[in-house]
């Protein structure tokens, strides 16, 4: 079972509505995983102005928020109640197949990266070109290779890459 941490930053000149959408769309996308019982909880990582207090409110997530987002980071690991976290970037959302590849992770060792579905050819002949846009990996390793977001964790971690993709939501 998993811990997911949806990280949620702002992108320059993104409306705060757009990425409350964002936010609630990659948030629905893990409820699924959450009644199948391979996400314990849930938890948005942010900044403090990004009015996040009211989402995770009415989500029912835990909520950790700090200016610096290394520390809002740290702060969730250290309250997630699973060995094995799922970091998410918010504004994503995996597609089929994802709960039965987190349901074979269980146990397992090391870290594996959800990456963006090719959207172009290039993309589609070299799938490691894609984006990682999420992460599951054991909460000890996280919290000693600190925060750096999924893309940079997943590097630093050597992170094998999932079977399942996620979209653009």
């Amino acid at each position: 079972m998993h811990s997911a941490l949806v990280l949620v930053r702002t992108v320059a000149g993104e409306r705060r509505e757009r990425l409350h959408q964002a936010l609630v769309r990659s948030l629905a996308a893990l409820v699924p995983a959450l009644m199948e019982d391979c996400l314990r909880e849930a938890t948005l990582v942010g900044a403090p102005d990004l009015g996040l207090a009211d989402i995770a409110d009415h989500a029912g997530c835990g909520l950790s928020v700090d200016a610096d987002p290394a520390r809002a980071f740290e702060s969730a690991l250290a309250a997630a109640r699973c060995d094995r976290v799922f970091v998410l970037e918010a504004g994503y959302a995996p597609l089929a197949g994802f709960i039965d590849e987190l349901k074979e992770l269980e146990g397992a060792r090391g870290a594996f990266a959800l990456r963006l579905a090719p959207d172009g050819l290039l993309a589609r002949l070299a799938p490691r070109l894609s984006p990682v846009v999420g992460l599951s990996a054991p909460r000890r390793a996280c919290m000693a290779r600190g925060f750096a977001g999924a893309a940079a964790a997943a590097g630093g971690l050597g992170a094998r890459t999932l079977a399942t993709r996620a979209r653009r939501v």
